[in-house]
Parts: structure tokens; C-alpha cells; sequence
């Protein structure tokens, strides 16, 4: 077991050329994630959310020089999880390479990634599910998983055109929320399918004379939430088969929000009334 003097690593990399170095980092993109299977997370906050949500460590870089108090209190744990109780000791200039940001807190670790099916993204009873199209840019992804934690959803559907929910951009926007939220990718023809097998309403975010505000679509009683990028909206596909059109009035010269504000905004609306409801809040299914 570690203590607060920092961690007890069998090895120290020096050199940014490691090839162990150099695999870790490269994670920081996607095609090289996905080929892996495996996520980088740096973070003090966003690896001890990674780690109680039950994602498995496989690899731990620390930098014992710039160690913050988190993240020294988080090597003991992550000593006890991998397999052979090691953890790497770097540099802090090859943890400079690791890090995409300032105030990492010294450490990073690689966890195996977890696949999550369309059908656990919309379990549980009465599902509230966030669904998104096009939505390209990693931090809205984020703060959008934020905003689904906050409301209890029971998950995420990522479709066409959206960016990888664990990107390290996406992770930290999330506050490490993304692995508590079971966030699926699915084609926009398997979710048309599964709702209908469930009977689930989609209410899109669109504009146009059959949208109608938030507050007036029902919502208590399992629904998908479908948005698409601020931009381009939702392809005319989801327009013709979505249960219902949704629109965030707006009172000032902009015609519309930010596709993160506005999930936000139509999230918790949909958990006022599911608080309102008989059945009490959100329920998030596991």
C-alpha cells in the first residue's frame, strides 16, 4: 500500500520517446482509443469518478513533483486495483507529453473502456435519454453528460457526426461525469427502432410551426431527448419520425442557444415534471 509521500513506482521514464510513453499519449486520439480500447484520463477529480464508477485501471503514469494532495491520496487505491501493483513514475517533462492540460495533478491513468449497448442506455424504468446528432465538438459532448448526470437520465445516445465521449476534452467538460452516464453510439436507424420497440416518444429540438415549448410535451413517463448541432439542427429523416417537435423560446435577438444550454435547459424540464409525477424523479437504470 502507498501512503502520502507519493508512489512507490518500480520504474522512472525520463525520455518522451519511450515507447510506453509514446502508446499512452497517443490515446489522446480517437482512432488509436477505439483501435486500443483503452482511455487516457488525467485528473486528480476525473480519475477518482472514473474509478467509482468501476472502470478498470490497466496503467498509471506519476509524476512525484507535481503530485497534487488528490492525487497522491489516489495512488494507494490505484496500487491496489492493477494486477501487479505498479505504478510508473515519470518525469515531469515526459508528463508534460501525457497531459493535454495545466493542473493535471500529476498523474494520469489509462483505463480499459467500457461499451455500453443501446439497450443499457435506455433501460430502467420510465428512461429519460438524451440522444444527439452531429454534435461535433468534444467539450459540448461533455458538458451535455454533465447536465445528464445532474438529471438523473438514465443515458446517452450518441448518433452520426458526434464526437468521442472519451476524448480528453469531452472527459473534462464532463468533470468525469462520462463514465457515470451510460453513453452508447448507435446508428439513427437502431434508435428508431429500439423506441419504437419501447414505446418511446422522441421529442426533437427543432424549430418550425409544429414545435412547441418544453413544458408542453410530456416528459414524466420515459422519453428520448433528441438534439442535433446548433448549426445544421436534425437531418429531415428525424424531423418526418420524431413523436414530437420541442423549441426553447427565445425572447432577445439570438434565434437559439448553445446545443449544451439547451440539453441543460430541456433535461431539467423533463426531470420537473418527472419530480412532479407519481413516481417521483429520475430513475437511472444500470
Amino acid at each position: 500500500m502507498s501512503d502520502d509521500r507519493g508512489p512507490r513506482a518500480r520504474l522512472l521514464l525520463t525520455s518522451a520517446q519511450n515507447p510506453r510513453v509514446k502508446e499512452a499519449a497517443g490515446l489522446r486520439e480517437r482512432r488509436a482509443r477505439e483501435r486500443a480500447g483503452r482511455v487516457l484520463v488525467e485528473g486528480a477529480r476525473e480519475i477518482d469518478r472514473a474509478l467509482r464508477s468501476g472502470w478498470a485501471p490497466l496503467e498509471v503514469f506519476a509524476a512525484e513533483e507535481l503530485l497534487s494532495r488528490e492525487a497522491r491520496a489516489l495512488v494507494g487505491e490505484l496500487e491496489r486495483r492493477l494486477p501487479h501493483a505498479s505504478v510508473v513514475g515519470v518525469s515531469a517533462a515526459v508528463f508534460e507529453k501525457l497531459a493535454l492540460r495545466e493542473g493535471s495533478d500529476g498523474l494520469v491513468v489509462i483505463f480499459e473502456r467500457r461499451e455500453v449497448t443501446l439497450a443499457q442506455a435506455l433501460g430502467g424504468e420510465r428512461p429519460l435519454v438524451l440522444a444527439l446528432h452531429g454534435v461535433e465538438k468534444p467539450g459540448n459532448i461533455g458538458a451535455l453528460a454533465r447536465s445528464a448526470d445532474g438529471c438523473g437520465a438514465t443515458g446517452m445516445v450518441l448518433l452520426e457526426g458526434c464526437s468521442d465521449p472519451m476524448a480528453p476534452q469531452a472527459i473534462r467538460a464532463s468533470l468525469g461525469t462520462v463514465f457515470s452516464v451510460p453513453v452508447a453510439t448507435a446508428t439513427s436507424e437502431a434508435l428508431r427502432e429500439a423506441a419504437q420497440a419501447r414505446g418511446l416518444p422522441v421529442i426533437a429540438a427543432a424549430l418550425g410551426e409544429a414545435a412547441r415549448p418544453p413544458w408542453e410535451h410530456r416528459l414524466a413517463e420515459g422519453a428520448i431527448v433528441l438534439l442535433g448541432a446548433e448549426a445544421t439542427g436534425l437531418p429531415d429523416v428525424w424531423l418526418a419520425s420524431a413523436t414530437g417537435r420541442v423549441l426553447i423560446p427565445m425572447r432577445g435577438i439570438a434565434d437559439s442557444l448553445n446545443v449544451a444550454a439547451a440539453g441543460a435547459m430541456l433535461l431539467y424540464e423533463a426531470l420537473k415534471q418527472r419530480s412532479a409525477s407519481p413516481g417521483g424523479g429520475a430513475h437511472r437504470g444500470r
